[in-house]
């Protein structure tokens, strides 16, 4: 493995680059504590923009050695200050090896995403769980088709034609 994507999320840029001669030779857990000790000042703050995630790959990841695809993921704790990492298994690992990535560094911070509002006058609150309501159907709700329509809660009732499509529905009698 021979790449870091830093992804940069106050400028949102990507950048890949070859690994630094220091980190090289390092994969997991080494890497990932290696780059938070040696580019997150020792006093950021954990939560603020120099702080740094790292998910990174195994040295063996993407080869044909078994169980080489574990993932890394490394920061500064909020709750000790220090260096902690956690360990997951899965494929994600595996994948970035055979990406040719040692790790993918986030780093910064994002803008917040911008608030939608409606125009003055225009926009009601509406209670948490109140169904939506199209304007071309008044209070009815949001048409689904002239067809859908259920009988029980959460249960659509097919038209005959339908029914015959749907395996392990029978015939209902409405009445």
């Amino acid at each position: 493995m021979g790449k870091i994507m830093r992804v940069n999320l106050s400028e949102s840029k990507v950048v890949v680059e070859d690994v630094p001669k220091e980190y090289q030779g390092l994969g997991g857990r080494g890497l990932s504590s290696h780059v938070v000790g040696r580019e997150v000042p020792p006093k950021a703050d954990p939560l603020g923009p120099e702080n740094k995630l790292i998910f990174s790959a195994g040295i063996l990841a993407g080869t044909a050695v078994p169980n080489t695809g574990r993932l890394s993921v490394g920061a500064k704790s909020p709750l000790t200050n220090g260096i902690k990492e956690a360990n997951a298994g899965g494929t994600f690992g595996q994948k970035m090896g055979l990406l040719g990535l040692a790790a993918i560094v986030l780093e910064g911070k994002p803008k917040p995403p911008p608030s939608l509002r409606p125009p003055a006058g225009r926009g009601r609150p509406r209670p948490p769980g109140a169904p939506l309501q199209n304007h071309a159907q008044g209070s009815q709700g949001v048409s689904r088709g002239p067809h859908h329509h259920t009988s029980l809660p959460g249960r659509p009732r097919y038209s005959p034609a339908e029914q015959s499509r749907v395996p392990g529905e029978t015939q209902r009698r409405d009445g």
